[in-house]
């Protein structure tokens, strides 16, 4: 009887412990392979370099967990769209957690649409999403023509926020 118990706590305690796990990330191919809902801690600085014309956010949606642990991530591109209620930046969508990030990053904007969100770390926080202890730099140049009757935003760190932000800095210019 004890031996079962004994089991069945060490299975409890490995479950437990595997929800804690965190992820590495150390290259360019592993920050673009994340899945949305991961637990991941970035190990060294990673420069994604000039990822061109794109018209989605680099990370579209990110629920789960991601530790710049201090690192830095860079990257410059150009973000296009025509699709209302979009978000662009290095994260569009955030309802989970980033935290200890630096971020150097130069990009352009240009599009028509409504709520549309643009900011260089992530578009929208959304309820229930963190961003904490998080240094962002660059340049954010936002052209976005909305179409009927509505508005969108663009930040240096985030476009729209409806989270929490928390002892984090920006520096940099926006113009839009």
């Amino acid at each position: 009887m004890i031996k079962k118990h004994l089991l069945s706590f060490l299975a409890i305690v490995m479950l437990s412990f595997s929800a804690f796990t965190q992820t590495p990330i150390s290259t360019k191919a592993q920050f673009l392979a994340m899945q949305p809902g991961g637990n991941y801690i970035q190990t060294a600085d990673i420069d994604l370099g000039d990822l061109g014309a794109r018209t989605q956010a680099i990370i579209q949606t990110f629920t789960g967990t991601y530790d710049g642990n201090g690192f830095q991530i860079t990257y410059q591109a150009t973000f296009e769209g025509n699709t209302n209620n979009t978000c662009y930046g290095l994260f569009g969508t955030v309802g989970g957690t980033i935290r200890n990030l630096t971020l150097v990053a130069d990009a352009t904007f240009s599009g028509t649409g409504n709520d549309m969100q643009v900011g260089l770390l992530c578009g929208r926080l959304s309820a229930g999403g963190v961003i904490s202890f998080c240094n962002v730099y660059g340049n954010l140049n936002s052209t976005i023509y909305a179409s009927e009757g509505g508005g969108s935003d663009a930040g240096l760190i985030i476009g729209e926020s409806s989270g929490r932000l928390e002892y984090s800095s920006g520096e940099g210019t926006v113009v839009g």
